[in-house]
């Protein structure tokens, strides 16, 4: 399943961010709202763990484990 990516800033604005290129990246728009405000480093160590777990928790039920 294809997906389009939406831009997200490394550090984002309200943390004092630019969007210059150097803090830009591609992610996927559901990472991206979860991010919100949250430096990448923080999203990464805090959040994102937990939306993997719930992907591969999502794909199990619906291979019927």
């Amino acid at each position: 399943e294809k997906k389009l990516l939406t831009i997200d800033h490394v550090v984002p604005l309200a943390q004092g961010g630019t969007s210059y290129i150097t803090n830009l990246v591609g992610a996927c728009s559901k990472c991206n709202s979860a991010k919100g405000q949250l430096s990448a480093e923080v999203f990464i160590r805090n959040v994102l763990p937990g939306l993997i777990l719930a992907r591969n928790e999502k794909a199990t039920r619906q291979r019927g484990g």
